[in-house]
C-alpha cells in the first residue's frame, strides 16, 4: 500500500481548533517560541506569527528545512503537533514520532500540545465514504490513512513515552488536545 501522507494536509481558511485553544488558554502567548511539528501547509504557523509568536515550522513534505534534528530546542517554549498521529499508518511509526518529540524536548521546560482527530468522527467518515480498513485505521479514497483517538487513547500513547503527566486537556468536535 502506498500511503500518501502529504495529501492529508489541508489548506485551512483559519487556525485549527487546538492551536486557537492553546492560545486562548495562555499555553501559547505572544512572544512564545513555538515549534510547529507537522505544520502541513502552515496556516497555524502563519496565525501564530500574526499573534506575535516566533514560529519555526516543520513538515517533511511542505517545510522540510526545519527538521527537528537541526533545531535548538533549548530555545523553544512550546511544541505543537496537531493532527499528525492520525495520518501515520504504522503504529510503531507513531511511537517513533512521539519518541522523537520526547528526545527533542528532553528535560527542558517546553510545553507539548498534541492533538488528534476524534475516533468517532473518523469512524463515521469511514462508513459514509466507504473507506477500507487498514492496520488500526482506514485508507481513504485519496490513498491517505486516518486513525482517530479518544482523549484517553491519545494520552495513553503519549504520556508514557514523554514521561510527563497531562496538565491540561480539551475534547472538542475537532478532536482531542492534550498538554504536557
Amino acid at each position: 500500500m502506498n500511503i500518501q501522507r502529504h495529501k492529508t494536509a489541508i489548506s485551512r481558511a483559519k487556525v485549527s481548533v487546538p492551536t486557537k485553544w492553546a492560545f486562548l488558554q495562555g499555553i501559547v502567548k505572544s512572544g512564545s517560541r513555538v515549534y510547529d511539528w507537522g505544520c502541513g501547509k502552515g496556516k497555524d504557523s502563519e496565525w501564530l506569527k500574526e499573534q506575535g509568536c516566533i514560529v519555526t515550522s516543520y513538515d517533511p513534505f511542505y517545510a522540510p528545512e526545519n527538521d527537528p534534528d537541526s533545531v535548538d530546542f533549548s530555545k523553544i517554549d512550546v511544541v505543537i503537533c496537531n493532527y499528525v498521529l492520525n495520518v501515520i499508518e504504522c503504529p510503531q511509526s507513531r511511537i517513533d514520532l512521539v519518541e522523537s518529540i520526547a528526545k527533542s524536548i528532553g528535560n527542558n521546560n517546553i510545553q507539548l500540545v498534541i492533538s488528534a482527530r476524534p475516533e468517532n468522527q473518523i469512524n463515521k467518515e469511514a462508513i459514509k465514504n466507504g473507506w477500507k480498513e487498514y492496520s488500526d485505521g482506514f485508507i481513504t479514497s485519496r490513498d491517505t490513512f486516518q486513525k482517530g483517538y479518544s482523549l484517553e487513547g491519545l494520552n495513553d500513547l503519549v504520556s508514557p513515552i514523554i514521561q510527563r503527566d497531562i496538565i491540561n486537556s480539551y475534547k472538542t468536535s475537532g478532536g482531542a488536545v492534550c498538554v504536557y
